[in-house]
């Protein structure tokens, strides 16, 4: 199953070998080099969400990553705040943490991609189930 990933990275080698690498897997990718740009795209209407999947760096342009989740899941993003991943190489205990109180995916850089793709296959099962769930009929 194709799915929509948002990814933020500022660093443009890593932004396009995890995009190159996701759209080789079949999904669709909007890329963003900072958190301004991405929140423009994310509009979650209609209990719709902006993206299946969410891949951020911590360390922004700006504003850390933590900060920019937190302020979309504020603004009621709809994305599944498990479907959300960080990743950084040095967190702090309070932002590993956090994230990891959030319910978020902690990606600590360097990751391997099989790692990704592993993430991605188990919140895209996650994701089946629970929309077979909503498609159950009621037993009477």
């Amino acid at each position: 199953m194709s799915l929509k990933i948002l990814l933020i990275e500022d660093d443009n080698n890593i932004r396009f070998l995890l995009e190159q690498y996701l759209k080789d897997l079949g999904h669709v990718v909007y890329s963003f080099v900072n958190a301004d740009a991405a929140s423009k795209f994310c509009r979650c209407l209609n209990g719709s969400s902006c993206a299946d999947i969410i891949i951020t760096d911590n360390h922004l342009p700006g504003t850390k990553g933590l900060e920019h989740i937190e302020c979309l899941l504020k603004k009621g993003c709809n994305s599944r705040i498990q479907n959300i991943a960080i990743a950084s190489g040095s967190w702090s205990i309070e932002e590993f943490n956090k994230a990891m109180n959030l319910g978020c995916k902690v990606l600590q850089k360097p990751f391997h991609l099989h790692e990704l793709r592993l993430w991605i296959e188990e919140c895209n099962k996650a994701m089946q189930s629970a929309s077979e769930k909503k498609t159950e009929p009621l037993n009477t």
